[in-house]
């Protein structure tokens, strides 16, 4: 399905994606903008 941005996402929709790569590797797949939200 379609990526939900995690500024939108639900704080639970974020711990289950550490839960399934805590290497980061869905982070990686996720847009940059992700990315320069947690910077």
């Amino acid at each position: 399905g379609p990526q939900l941005p995690r500024m939108k996402a639900p704080a639970l929709v974020d711990n289950v994606l550490k839960m399934l790569s805590p290497d980061g590797s869905v982070r990686q797949l996720m847009p940059n903008e992700q990315q320069a939200e947690e910077a």
